[in-house]
């Protein structure tokens, strides 16, 4: 595993219609005696299917003395996994820091084969002089056996090292590395004449033109250390943007193998993003939007995982792909779409246009849920030495555990008992009792903690040795009911509370505030509004105490 060392690193990342599959991860741009050059591509894809390398290359300026140009290799026809590792070496197998005889490298650009393979190496000197070989600013220039200078130390400032990656003709990924590194695209770059590239493929030979005047204006990133000896440049984390460093003793190389896993944080994108349960339906709904970036790196893709991997928040291969969008511009979204099971974690990957991962964003479906945990039904009753509590929570599986809390006077509370969250998902129904003494009154609430920390308080029931069935508080007058309800109500002390009638499907279908005196208080209430021949409750409650009784409508 590769560790952090100073982060100062680099990869340009271009605007284009073609969204990449594979960047540059690594690079051995100083070999040692005895070692070899190598380059790492990592496949940032989501498909399961592998893809292939034809229709890449990759290319590097030179400077030998007054001579100037560019290497050009046309990858093979080779594959690569999703969130896989493709390498190119001067040999296979290959030799590099501490490691001999490696055979990491899916090819050799030193190899006969690849062109049999549709690929091949190429140099090309800023001359101009030969106009027959399809290039009227350069021409051809022989390169020796086990060839070992891809990239080519350059001299003078403003960086050292460089790579560029075109998919089929389009410029997806530049680094540059080394001498203290630039601000913008070097003049080194921008002043080469015009540049007509061969690209072979399976299905044919095609050209495409590079045009280096229309780079002048693009922002860079880059690494401003120099490789030194026996190292290079690599990026700390599979993909990521600005994760480039310099290769070093406490920063190893390792072609083929991870160099850290995607991790939730990180990236200059600011994304929205939230969750909606649906309990009923079991699904969880994902809305997901772009809500500032630079211009010069959209497009912008966002890929839904569900996080079901071996790591809570890491993106690994065992997360499953759900969808993708691209926003070109910061307006274009919101998206939505849906995940299931519902309480699955989720995960958000953030794409600029040049493929490289720009942040992961992680997303608890038990901690960032927008709906809250709902107690659908919280009721006791008093009889003799006991008490009776029973509640009802919808979304049971955000749950930790309930804290049955006792008063005598309605402001200090004490811990009666402790119920643990079942492992049911959705609605459950909890039931406590506890023997008290025979004389006293006593209030009780409920103290509901979440599995992410939150905390709420239920309404207070009230029992006292007077009434022992919470019921006889609140009483029907007739029952069943016909144009009107008469309740009687007995208050311990002048108060304001609330009087309010529910349907069966818990809506409320009268509401008002009245002041009652100490003692009975008897209200006659017109119902010709009611539904006849249906079941509805009756609510009194104050600021600690809630009390309810069911009446049929005739």
């Amino acid at each position: 595993m590769k560790q952090i060392f100073t982060l100062i690193a680099a990869i340009l990342f271009l605007t284009t219609s073609t969204k990449a599959q594979v960047v540059l991860n690594e690079i051995y741009t100083d070999p040692g005696f005895g070692k070899n050059e190598f380059f790492e591509l990592y496949n940032t894809s989501t498909s399961p299917l592998p893809i292939s390398m034809d229709g890449y290359t990759v290319m590097s300026y030179f400077e030998e003395g007054s001579t100037r140009g560019f290497y050009i290799l046309d990858l093979p026809n080779l594959t690569v996994g999703p969130r896989g590792f493709f390498t190119g070496a001067s040999a296979v197998p290959f030799s590099y820091q501490s490691t001999p005889n490696s055979n990491a490298a899916q090819f050799s650009w030193n190899d006969p084969s690849l062109l049999t393979n549709f690929g091949y190496l190429r140099k090309w000197v800023d001359n101009g002089a030969n106009l027959t070989d399809g290039n009227k600013n350069y021409d051809l220039a022989p390169i020796p056996a086990g060839f070992n200078d891809f990239f080519s130390k350059r001299s003078g400032g403003g960086a050292t090292y460089n790579a560029f990656v075109y998919k089929n003709g389009v410029l997806i990924n530049v680094f540059f590395g080394g001498a203290g590194g630039t601000s913008s695209m070097p003049s080194f770059i921008t002043s080469m004449p015009n540049f007509r590239v061969e690209q072979l493929t399976a299905a044919g030979s095609s050209m495409f033109n590079i045009n280096f005047t229309g780079y002048k204006n693009k922002p860079i990133e880059l690494v401003g250390q120099d490789g030194g000896t026996d190292n290079g440049f690599i990026r700390t984390i599979d993909g990521t943007c600005g994760s480039w460093t310099k290769s070093s003793a406490d920063v190893n190389h390792t072609p083929g193998i991870t160099n850290g896993k995607p991790l939730a944080g990180g990236g200059s994108i600011s994304i929205s993003a939230f969750l909606t349960r649906d309990v009923t339906n079991m699904t969880t709904k994902i809305t997901y939007n772009v809500t500032s970036a630079a211009l010069d790196i959209f497009p912008i893709e966002m890929e839904v995982y569900v996080d079901n991997g071996t790591v809570f928040g890491e993106l690994d291969a065992a997360d499953t792909y759900v969808e993708s969008e691209i926003e070109n511009k910061v307006d274009d979204g919101p998206f939505t779409t849906v995940i299931t099971p519902y309480n699955q974690n989720a995960l958000i990957v953030i794409k600029q246009a040049a493929g490289c991962l720009d942040k992961v964003m992680f997303r608890d479906i038990i901690g960032q849920s927008t709906l809250p945990l709902t107690l659908t039904a919280w009721q006791g009753k008093r009889v003799d030495e006991q008490v009776s509590l029973t509640w009802s929570l919808a979304e049971n599986e955000l749950l930790n555990m309930v804290e049955v809390q006792r008063s005598t006077d309605g402001v200090n509370f004490t811990t009666a008992g402790l119920v643990f969250a079942s492992e049911k998902i959705g609605t459950e129904t909890y039931v406590f009792k506890e023997n008290i003494r025979n004389g006293d009154r006593l209030m009780y609430r409920l103290k509901m903690i979440e599995k992410s920390s939150k905390i709420a308080y239920s309404k207070t029931l009230s029992f006292d040795s007077k009434n022992n069935d919470q019921k006889n508080v609140l009483q029907i007058m007739g029952n069943p009911v016909t144009n009107n309800l008469t309740l009687n109500y007995h208050a311990y002390s002048a108060m304001k509370v609330k009087l309010s009638i529910y349907n069966t499907m818990g809506h409320c279908v009268y509401n008002k505030s009245l002041t009652v005196a100490k003692g009975n208080n008897v209200w006659d209430i017109p119902v010709d509004f009611l539904q006849p021949n249906n079941n509805y409750m009756a609510e009194v409650s104050n600021d600690t105490e809630r009390f309810a009784i069911k009446f049929l409508k005739k």
